[in-house]
C-alpha cells in the first residue's frame, strides 16, 4: 500500500465516519424543550432531580420530534412512579407496565402509534415517594430498523480501518494491531446498547458526575465541594466534559450524553495504547508480549468501565501515559518532564494519581541510594516537587479549606462519609484484611456492596471479584455459567502472577521494581481507604485499575521463569487459560449485545 494510497484511504475514511456518526445521531427522537409545571412552572434538562415532597405527583411537558427516518422508542426513568402518560393528548395506558415504578432502570416503549410527524408533546405525571425526585427520557435507537443497521455497519467499517492506518504507524507489530482492535469493536458493540446511565456510579444521583459537569458548561464555576456528593473530585474530567457537553448542546449535532461516552471510550483507547506500548518495552518474547496483551485487552471490566461516565477512565489513560514515559525515563533523563506532567493531570483528575508521584518518589530513592550522590537527584526532585504542589494544590486545595473552617468533615472526600447509606459499612477487623473466602468466590459470580451473600466483607473478595465484572449483575443463565468460568480462570491467573513476583531474582528486580510499586502502593492505597472508610464499595478494583499493566508484565515473567525452568505443561497450560479467559469474555458479551438486539 502505498503512502498517497494510505493518505488518500485516511482522509475518505474519516469524512465517511463523521457523517455516518451525524446521519445516526438523528435516528433517535429527538428530545425538545421540557418543562416542569408543578409547583411552579420551569425549564428543565434530561436527566432531571430535585429533592421533592414525600407522595406529591409532579407534571412534565415535553416536545419531542419525529421524522420519517425517527425512532420511535423511547426510554423512561421515573423517579419514583409514572403515573399518567399523554401524547398529543392521546392517553397511554401504563398501570399495567413494568418498570414505571423503576427509578434506577425505567423502563422502553414504542410510541410510534401515537405520533406525527414533527412536532409532538407528551405529558407526564411521576409520583415521587420520597426524598430525589426526578424524571430521565432517553432517545432509544430501533435496532429492527435497516437504515440503522447499514449506516452502523459503514460507520465502524471507516472507524476500524481509520484506527487500522493510524496505528500501522505507531511502531506496534501486527498482532498487537488487531488485538487492540479487536477490543474496541468489542467495546464498541458494548455501547451500542449501553445508555450513558447504565452500570455506572453516582451519574444521574443528584449533584453526581453529570451535574457536576453541567455545573461547569452552564454556569461558568466549579461547585462547593461540600456541597454534593461527587464535588469533592478535582476539577479536570469535568472541565473537559463540559466542553464536549456544551458542544453538543449548542450544536444539536450529537446526543450530549453519547458524546460523553465516546469522550470515555477515546481515553481508554489510549490507556489500552499506552499500555500496550508499556508491555512491548520491557517483553522481549513476541508471544508472551501477545498473551499478556490479550489479558490487558480482554479483562471483562475494562469493557464495563470503557464507556462510563466518571473521572476514572481519564484517569487510566493519563496514568498509562505517565508510566510509559516513566520508564523512558529510566533510560532517558529528558522522559522525566513528560512523566511529571502527566502525573500531575492524572492527580488533577483523580486524588489516586498520587500513586504516581509515590512511584517517582522511591525510584528517585533508589537512585540517591546507588548513586550516594544528592546532587544527582537534586533538579529531577526540585522538578517533582514543583509539579506535585500545584497538583495537589489544585485537587485538595478546596477539601483542606472548608473541613479547616469547619464546614467539611473529611479533607480527602468533604461531607460524603456522613450520607453514605449505614447498609454499605462492613466491619474493619484484621480478618477482613487477611482472609478469602475461597468457596463464596467460586459459588457466586458476582459481588454485591450491600450483600454478605457475595462476599463483600472480605477485602480480597471484594477486589478480585470486583476486578472481573465491577459490581455489576448479568443475569441470563449463560451469562452466570461464563462469569463463573471466568471467575475460576481469574484465580489461577492471580496465581501465576503471585509466583512471578515471590520468584524474583536480583537481576529481575531491577527491571520490575516500577511494576512492584504500581501494585504495591495501589493495594497499599487501597487498604488505606477501605480501612479509613470502611464501606465495602470502597475495595471496588475500578480504583486501582491501572494495576492491570503490572498484572500483564507479571504474567509474562511467570511464562518465561516456568520456560526456563522446562516445566512445558505449566507454560502451555499459561497460554491455555488466557485463550479461554479472553474467548469466555469475548463470548460473554457478544451474547449480552446479542440479547440487548
Amino acid at each position: 500500500m502505498t503512502q498517497t494510497f494510505s493518505k488518500w484511504l485516511l482522509w475518505c475514511c474519516s469524512i465517511v465516519l463523521v457523517i455516518t456518526f451525524m446521519i445516526l445521531q438523528q435516528l433517535p427522537l429527538s428530545i425538545g424543550d421540557a418543562s416542569l409545571n408543578s409547583p411552579q412552572k420551569s425549564t428543565i434538562t434530561f436527566p432531571y432531580s430535585f429533592k421533592g415532597k414525600a407522595n406529591q405527583v409532579y407534571q412534565y411537558n415535553v416536545q419531542i420530534n419525529y421524522s420519517l427516518f425517527s425512532s420511535s422508542h423511547l426510554k423512561i426513568v421515573p423517579d419514583d412512579c409514572l403515573e399518567y402518560l399523554s401524547i398529543n393528548d392521546a392517553v397511554v395506558p401504563v398501570k399495567s407496565i413494568k418498570g414505571r415504578c423503576n427509578w434506577q432502570k425505567g423502563f422502553s416503549i414504542d410510541l410510534k402509534p401515537y405520533l406525527k410527524e414533527g412536532k409532538n408533546t407528551l405529558h407526564l405525571h411521576v409520583k415521587n415517594k420520597d426524598g430525589i425526585g426526578g424524571l430521565n427520557l432517553i432517545a432509544t435507537q430501533d435496532y429492527d430498523s435497516l437504515t440503522y443497521y447499514l449506516i452502523s455497519s459503514l460507520m465502524i467499517f471507516s472507524l476500524i480501518v481509520l484506527l487500522f492506518l493510524t496505528l500501522s504507524y505507531s511502531g506496534l507489530s501486527l498482532e498487537l494491531i488487531l488485538l487492540l482492535l479487536a477490543g474496541i469493536l468489542l467495546r464498541l458493540a458494548y455501547l451500542s446498547y449501553t445508555d450513558f446511565d447504565a452500570r455506572t456510579f453516582d451519574v444521574v444521583l443528584h449533584s453526581g458526575h453529570l451535574d457536576y459537569i453541567k455545573m461547569i458548561a452552564n454556569e461558568f464555576r466549579l461547585p462547593n465541594p461540600t456541597q454534593g456528593w461527587e464535588y469533592h473530585q478535582p476539577p479536570l474530567y469535568y472541565a473537559l466534559g463540559a466542553i464536549f457537553y456544551k458542544f453538543a448542546d449548542l450544536t444539536g449535532v450529537v446526543n450530549k450524553y453519547t458524546l460523553l461516552q465516546i469522550f470515555s471510550l477515546s481515553t481508554f483507547i489510549i490507556f489500552l495504547f499506552y499500555s500496550i506500548k508499556t508491555l512491548a518495552l520491557v517483553i522481549p518474547h513476541r508471544w508472551m508480549l501477545f498473551f499478556a496483551t490479550m489479558l490487558l485487552v480482554f479483562w471483562p471490566s475494562g469493557i464495563i468501565h470503557s464507556i462510563r461516565l466518571g473521572n476514572d477512565v481519564l484517569f487510566y489513560a493519563l496514568f498509562a501515559i505517565s508510566f510509559y514515559y516513566m520508564l523512558l525515563w529510566q533510560r532517558n533523563e529528558k522522559a522525566l518532564w513528560i512523566t511529571v506532567l502527566f502525573a500531575s493531570l492524572a492527580l488533577i483528575t483523580k486524588a489516586n494519581g498520587i500513586i504516581l508521584f509515590g512511584i517517582i518518589g522511591i525510584l528517585l530513592l533508589i537512585q540517591l541510594i546507588q548513586t550516594r550522590s544528592f546532587r544527582s537527584i537534586l533538579r529531577p526532585l526540585t522538578l517533582v516537587i514543583v509539579f506535585f504542589a500545584i497538583a495537589f494544590t489544585i485537587n485538595f486545595a478546596d477539601n483542606i479549606y472548608y473541613a479547616l473552617q469547619g464546614n467539611g468533615e473529611d479533607w480527602l472526600v468533604s461531607n460524603v462519609v456522613n450520607t453514605i447509606n449505614h447498609k454499605l459499612f462492613v466491619s474493619n477487623s484484621f480478618d477482613n484484611y487477611v482472609y478469602f473466602d475461597l468457596k463464596t468466590y467460586l459459588k457466586e459470580p458476582y459481588i454485591d456492596a450491600w450483600n454478605d451473600q457475595y462476599g463483600r466483607q472480605y477485602f480480597w473478595n471484594y477486589l478480585f471479584k470486583s476486578s472481573l465484572f465491577s459490581e455489576f449483575f448479568f443475569k441470563t443463565p449463560i451469562q452466570i455459567l461464563l462469569a463463573s468460568l471466568i471467575s475460576l480462570l481469574s484465580l489461577s491467573i492471580f496465581v501465576y502472577i503471585g509466583l512471578a513476583i515471590a520468584t524474583l531474582s536480583k537481576a529481575e528486580l531491577l527491571e520490575a521494581k516500577p511494576f512492584l510499586l504500581v501494585i504495591f502502593l495501589s493495594l497499599a492505597a487501597l487498604l488505606a481507604y477501605r480501612i479509613k472508610i470502611p464501606v465495602a464499595c470502597n475495595t471496588d478494583f475500578r480504583y486501582i485499575f491501572p494495576i492491570l499493566i503490572a498484572m500483564g508484565y507479571f504474567y509474562s515473567l511467570a511464562l518465561h521463569k516456568i520456560q526456563k525452568n522446562g516445566y512445558v505443561i505449566l507454560e502451555w497450560f499459561g497460554y491455555l487459560q488466557v485463550t479461554l479467559f479472553s474467548i469466555f469474555t469475548i463470548l460473554f458479551f457478544t451474547i449480552t449485545t446479542l440479547s440487548n438486539i
